[in-house]
């Protein structure tokens, strides 16, 4: 049989599938008596003996992921919902430090909650807000909170706990005070020893690279070469994702490649070939330890490692068997790789490389040009990972694969040079500054590259997040396009089949497009905060409050990044039509001040009440210099205005214009309603009874709504009797986090809403919540809990 491995790993990849998508047992045995009756049906076809093994591959696989399954549930989880305190004993597996807080993975074997001792072999990840003298390999008991990883409650959201589970990390723990044990045990054998001195050479590696470049480059030095990505600005990561080449700052095959061939070239000088193979894999397998043992960076090493055995055994090297002997190995080891970024991502650029671009080479580059060829490798890259960008980034950069042929070929010179500048640099800072001069200069030139697309024009293009049916045509795409490169199929009919194909994705996408929509309003889950997405029938954007965090530094990401941005792109989102402000408390503000960064925004919103008062109100001033710069339009919003589109509008209840004094912040919020036909929902961000009173007494017969934001996510300060008759909402929604330390929303209001047959949704309780109405008719439904309710 001709490449048993790529059978291996297909049968292998399915067994997985079922196993982690499919419980039905009757299904799960159906399946496996089909792979039995379609192997020994090819056995008896092809007379491959081999094919007769492929349903236990299958099974073996099938009970990997079982098991793995399995292991994550355990006797812990059933103790807490969110935080509980804790002490844990264990040994450091791998540490991050940075200037104020610490990282590291702890491999916990005892854990104690609440005097019980729990002895199960668990992974943590423990953070804390300062610098200490914990080492790789260092036995220690830790006390502090354990958390359990959060799934995301909104759409686009990261998940958190899928990142984890991939790594094998149960839960989180934020350290209050620890105890290195040294009467106990040393350090425990080879393992850590190897680890804990690649850690110290990293740490003197690091602190060279400081000594040698200047600040900006030596933080890309520090990603390139020693896969630690800590020390980058949140600008340098945003521009280089930005032009399509965030790939560089990893560890990646083409780095793998490089400092690879490089070592091995060098040790053939000193010593024979086939002692330079052996020597060479030791160096990588260390490498790739050094740097953190990404999935990319270990299928790189396993294909080049599989070269150079292939050339000391004397055997033909074949591309595919390697790939898919890598895609085993990382799958045998943690099936949950299959489900990774990272390993897609990694996996997909190669398999388009191998398949794709010697079929655009055969079609415009039959001389073989090299520029061509060049544009030809990125431009497969790019094609054949684009399904893994969409689903998980949901946009396009159309400039990616001109700035490749740029950067790629120069990575050459800074891996080599950045390397021998800091093998130099161990020796002598001037040797080592010599040595990376080159790379100085090259580095300012990919900065100068990136800068220069972020002013081209559509250098982004806001896809979302592709539809099934439309992923799956791409796909066939693609396989037909490298059919192509195949003499035995007829490229007429496959270049037919291939026209077909694009125009069913091109019609069901503009079906999609021109297919007039509903009036959709999300109430995000932002925490302790409001957040609503307003996206009318003529696909207009209007984002009401953006939430923010109470507690945040200057320098974090809020709300707008973590939430807002995430949650329109996931939607196809790329400009804003009215960022609308009720009024200016953090976990308001917070959020719309960072989208400015991400967003074109025609309008913000300010009421009108704040249109003296920029000077004393700290987040008010971020948010229209902000605008300013930006030249975005800004709008005081007063009472009786409204903002009008084709559908829908927005009138503004709230502040009433003869009041002149506000006693608190809360006093200011923008009060608006929104009308669709039939349809209206009450906004009324974090108004209180006083301010109830004064909309109850003007308003009094113009208050009833079908949907209700309810005021001051729940506060007993808000939703008075008489504000909740005057509505009377058909649904309740409320705005609030979970186990927030206000107590929101509070018993007593839950009750009063309760009194009056009025279902309410919580954003604390059930994720995102989704609004859509064709005017008459309403849908609501839940990301999280998952609920569902119609009304006519």
């Amino acid at each position: 049989m001709k490449r048993p491995a790529l059978f291996i790993c297909f049968f292998y990849l399915v067994g997985l599938i079922v196993g982690y998508y499919v419980s039905n047992w009757l299904l799960i045995i159906a399946f496996f008596v089909l792979s039995i009756v379609v192997s020994v049906l090819l056995y008896k076809t092809y007379l491959w003996r081999t094919i007769l093994f492929f349903p236990f591959i299958c099974l073996f696989a099938y009970t990997n992921i079982c098991n793995h399954m399995d292991f994550r549930n355990n006797d812990i989880d059933d103790l807490f919902d969110d935080s509980i305190s804790c002490k844990a004993e264990g040994y450091v597996d791998s540490l991050s430090c940075m200037e104020d807080k610490i990282e590291f993975v702890l491999s916990a074997d005892e854990i104690t909650i609440n005097n019980v001792v729990y002895n199960e072999n668990t992974i943590l990840k423990v953070y804390d807000n300062k610098t200490t003298d914990i080492n790789i390999g260092d036995h220690i008991v830790v006390i502090g909170d354990l958390n359990k990883l959060a799934e995301p409650t909104n759409q686009g959201q990261f998940n958190e706990e899928k990142y984890y589970r991939v790594r094998e990390i149960k839960y989180k723990l934020f350290l209050s005070d620890y105890e290195i044990i040294t009467s106990k045990k040393m350090l425990p054998g080879l393992k850590y020893s190897i680890k804990r001195m690649l850690f110290d050479f990293k740490n003197e590696a690091i602190e060279i690279f400081d000594r040698i470049l200047p600040n900006e480059q030596a933080n890309l030095m520090k990603a390139m070469i020693l896969g630690d990505k800590s020390y980058l600005s949140v600008d340098t990561k945003k521009i280089y994702a930005e032009s399509g080449i965030s790939h560089v700052l990893a560890i990646s095959g083409l780095h793998i490649a490089i400092l690879g061939y490089g070592f091995y070239r060098f040790i053939c000088l000193l010593l024979s070939r086939k002692k330079g193979v052996i020597i060479t894999i030791i160096f990588l397998v260390s490498y790739c330890i050094l740097t953190g043992a990404s999935v990319s960076t270990v299928r790189a090493v396993i294909m080049l490692s599989i070269i150079l055995l292939a050339y000391y055994f004397g055997r033909t090297y074949d591309i595919y068997s390697s790939i898919s002997t890598a895609a085993i190995i990382l799958l045998t080891i943690n099936p949950y790789n299959l489900w990774d970024t990272g390993f897609l991502l990694s996996f997909s650029a190669v398999i388009g490389i191998i398949t794709i671009a010697p079929v655009l080479n055969q079609i415009y580059n039959k001389t073989n040009n090299g520029i061509i060829s060049t544009f030809n490798v990125s431009l497969a890259a790019t094609l054949g990972t684009m399904p893994v960008m969409l689903l998980n980034y949901y946009e396009i950069h159309i400039y990616s694969v001109l700035v490749n042929i740029l950067v790629v070929p120069l990575m050459s010179i800074v891996v080599l040079f950045g390397f021998i500048g800091l093998v130099g640099g161990f020796f002598s800072v001037f040797i080592g500054k010599i040595c990376s001069g080159i790379v100085f200069y090259i580095l300012n030139f990919y900065d100068f590259c990136c800068n220069l697309v972020k002013y081209l024009p559509f250098n982004t293009i806001t896809i979302g997040k592709p539809k099934s049916i439309s992923l799956i045509l791409y796909i066939v795409i693609l396989i037909l396009m490298a059919l192509l490169a195949n003499e035995r199929f007829n490229k007429q009919v496959i270049k037919k089949y291939i026209i077909i194909t694009v125009c069913g994705l091109l019609i069901i996408n503009f079906a999609d497009y021109i297919i007039k929509k509903p009036l959709k309003i999300v109430h995000l889950d932002i925490g302790q905060g409001d957040s609503a997405v307003v996206i009318s029938p003529d696909r207009k954007v209007y984002v009401i409050d953006g939430g923010g965090n109470q507690r945040k530094k200057t320098t974090d990401r809020d709300t707008g990044y973590y939430i807002l941005k995430p949650y329109l792109k996931y939607n196809g989102i790329s400009k804003i039509d009215c960022l609308i402000m009720t009024h200016s408390d953090r976990d308001h503000v917070g959020g719309l001040i960072e989208l400015i960064d991400y967003f074109k925004i025609k309008n913000i919103i300010v009421p009108y009440a704040y249109k003296h008062k920029k000077e004393e109100d700290i987040l008010l001033e971020e948010l229209i210099n902000k605008a300013s710069k930006k030249k975005i339009n800004v709008v005081y919003l007063k009472e009786n205005d409204i903002i009008r589109d084709r559908y829908i509008n927005f009138e503004a209840l709230y502040p009433i214009d003869e009041i002149k004094e506000f006693p608190n912040n809360n006093a200011y919020s923008l009060v608006l309603n929104l009308k669709y036909k039939s349809f209206n929902e009450l906004f009324t961000g974090d108004i209180e009874k006083q301010e109830e009173q004064k909309i109850n007494y003007k308003y009094t017969d113009y208050l009833n709504s079908d949907i209700m934001k309810v005021p001051h996510h729940g506060s007993n300060t808000s939703s008075t009797e008489e504000f909740i008759k005057n509505v009377i909402p058909k649904v309740a929604v409320i705005s609030s986090g979970r186990n927030n330390k206000f107590g929101h929303p509070h018993k007593e209001i839950l009750d009063r809403y309760e009194k009056y047959d009025i279902p309410i949704f919580n954003t604390a309780w059930d994720g995102a919540i989704t609004i859509k109405t064709d005017g008459n008719n309403i849908g609501l439904s839940t990301y999280y809990s998952n609920r569902h309710m119609f009304i006519k």
